[in-house]
Formats: structure tokens, sequence, C-alpha cells
């Protein structure tokens, strides 16, 4: 027994110190943020679809090493991943896809895959456009949608960190502490708490935000089902997650797979948190004979959506029906970003009013304290 947990601590080491494999893996993150994000993989498929597509009898290795030459003659630095993606072809000559899996997301990879297996590329491109495509307007929505609230949200911090500087200093010139009126007091307090404390407070919601963040993908347990059908940003990311799922099932049952197949084609890259969801399906599809709802209901979806999809089962076909869930899935995610939207923008407009507000009140308050004091001292009241 010990001797195993030695043996498993050691591995965890190896893991930890092997430098070399991180490097790598860290290489090919950069790689993916900077040449393959959703919009430029949309552009990536569409012009290798226009030379596979269309009629035209070119491969897609054919395709690769023309684009490669365009890229190098226009001084396009994307034509260094090419290189890499063309000698990489050079070891695996069977199935050209496979020298693209280091740099495309798992189910558009395994839309492809599945294409060429086929002999159906021009057709997997297609697919894989219109899921990168759909990514990308979601990604771009979600950033459009978040600009506003972030700026109030900025606003609202610059009042409060400018807030001694700005009033509470000249208000103590003209008052002392101990004459405030009460109403007034939280500012004071306010503006004693931010330089010393204000930064510390920060970076511990900046942690937490990153610790729910990082813990996504992969946290696990009966309260998190629960989060995710009830509080963002799990519900959120819930949202978010069956949306791509379903749009890269439906891209995959397009390009000729059946369903549990397409679901086996992209469960071993998954992450825990969708895992296990991909392979309770799996377990049900294959051990159980389930039904393509009873496979579906695993809490991926939103209750709406599940509704749908019992209706799209009754009078479509499978692969319609997946597609008509993928639609669905994206409008329930744009309807969760509107809300989530929504709810930051107006609360950080109230909050930003409020403290303007509270300000103006406090302020008046103090300086209607600074006229009895000053009358008291004239008065020759101490």
């Amino acid at each position: 027994m010990i001797a195993g947990l030695l043996e498993d601590w050691g591995d965890t080491l190896r893991d930890w110190f092997d430098l070399a494999s991180k490097r790598e893996a860290f290489r090919a993150w950069r790689l993916r943020r900077r040449y393959f994000s959703a919009k430029r993989r949309s552009l990536f498929y569409d012009k290798l679809h226009d030379f596979c597509g269309q009629g035209r009898r070119v491969s897609l290795r054919e395709a690769l090493t023309e684009m490669h030459a365009r890229a190098l003659e226009d001084g396009d630095k994307f034509h260094l991943v090419l290189s890499e993606i063309l000698e990489e072809l050079k070891n695996n000559p069977t199935l050209t896809t496979l020298a693209l899996k280091p740099y495309l997301p798992p189910a558009e990879f395994t839309m492809l895959y599945a294409a060429d297996e086929a002999g159906k590329v021009a057709e997997g491109l297609a697919n894989a456009r219109d899921a990168a495509r759909q990514v990308d307007e979601i990604l771009g929505e979600l950033k459009a949608s978040l600009a506003g609230p972030l700026i109030s949200l900025l606003m609202l911090l610059g009042v409060i960190y400018a807030l001694p500087g700005m009033v509470v200093n000249v208000l103590l010139d003209l008052v002392p502490e101990d004459r405030w009126p009460p109403f007034a007091l939280p500012m004071l307090w306010l503006s004693k708490y931010v330089p010393v404390f204000g930064h510390w407070t920060l970076l511990a919601l900046a942690l937490i935000t990153w610790q729910i963040l990082r813990t996504l993908p992969t946290w696990i347990s009966p309260v998190r089902m629960w989060l995710d059908h009830h509080l963002v940003p799990w519900s959120f990311y819930r949202d978010y997650m069956s949306a791509t799922t379903m749009i890269a099932l439906s891209g995959l049952k397009r390009s000729g797979r059946g369903l549990r197949h397409a679901l086996e084609g992209i469960v071993h890259e998954a992450t825990p948190w969708l895992k296990q969801h991909l392979d309770e399906m799996i377990l049900r599809l294959s051990a159980r004979g389930a039904t393509v709802v009873q496979a579906m209901d695993t809490g991926l979806l939103d209750k709406e959506v599940m509704r749908n999809l019992r209706d799209y089962a009754k009078a479509d076909a499978e692969t319609k029906a997946l597609e008509l869930l993928g639609n669905d899935c994206v409008k329930q995610l744009r309807k969760s970003i509107s809300q989530l939207t929504t709810i930051a923008r107006y609360t950080s407009m109230v909050g930003l009013v409020l403290l303007f507000l509270y300000i103006n009140g406090a302020v008046y308050t103090v300086t209607i304290s600074a006229q009895d004091y000053v009358q008291e001292l004239q008065n020759g009241i101490p």
C-alpha cells in the first residue's frame, strides 16, 4: 500500500516537474489563442472549404500547402503554424486531419476527422465552420454585453477610491471627526478603510473569482448540480457548455456519426464536469438502451430545452432533432447573456447613482454641522 502511494506521488511529482511537456503545452495554447480563436478558425475552415469544395478536386493536404505558400508570400506569421502542420503530415500520411488536432477544439476536430474518414472533407469543413462561427458570435455578444457593466463597475470603484482625497479630507478641515452627523459616518469610515484595506479586499475578491472560474470545468458534486441550475456563474457555464456541446453533436451527426459515436468522439477531451454528463449519456445509450430523450436528461440541458427535445424526437429524425436542439441551446444561452448583462448593468448603474446621492447627502449634512460648529466657536462655546 505504502509502495503504491509512493509510486503515485512519484508520478505526480514527475508530472509537476516535467518542464519540457509543460513548455510544449503552453506553446500550443499560445498558438491556439493567437491563430485559432473562434473567429480565425471560422475563416480557416472557410478558406479550406473554398479549396476542397465547390466541385474542386483538391485534397486537404494540397489546400494546406497552398495556404502556406500564400501566407509565406504575404508575410503572415500564420505560415509558421502551417509549416508545423505540414511537417506533422509527414508523420501521419493516412489522415490529414490528425495534423490539425493540437490546434482545434475536440468537437471540431472530431467533425473533420469523421468527415475525412468518410471521404467528405468539404462537408466536415462546412460543419466545423458553422460551429466555430456560432461560438464566435456567442463570445462576441458576451464581450459586447459586458462592456457597459464593466465600465460602470470601474467608475464605482474609482469614486470609492477617490473619495478620501476628493471630499472627506476637505470636510475634516471644516468639522472635527467627533462632530460629524451619524448619516455621514459611513463615508468617514469608508475613507479610512479603503486606503488601508481596499487593495487587500480587491485582491481577496479577485482570488475568489479566479478560484470559482478555475473550478467551473472541474468541480463535481451534488451541490454543483444544484448551482448549475440556480446560481450565476455556474448556471451560465452550464448554458454555455450545453450550447457548444449540442452544436458539436449536431455537426458530428451531419458528418455521419451515430449519437453514441459522436459522444465518444468528444468525451475523451472533455473537462471533468462535462465528461460526467457525456459518460452518463453514453452509458444510457449503450448499456440501458435509452432513447435520445432519456440519454440527454442528465442535467446538462435546461428543462425548457428538454421539453423541446421531447417534441422534436416525436416529430423529426434524430439528426434534425439534435440540430434543432442546438439552436434552442444557443437561444437559451443568448437569453442568459441578456439577463446576466441586464442585471449587471442596472446593478452597477444603480449602485453608482446611489453612491453619488449618498455622497451629496453626507456632504450636505456635514456642511450644516460645519455651520453650527462655526457658530458655536463664534459664541465661545468649546
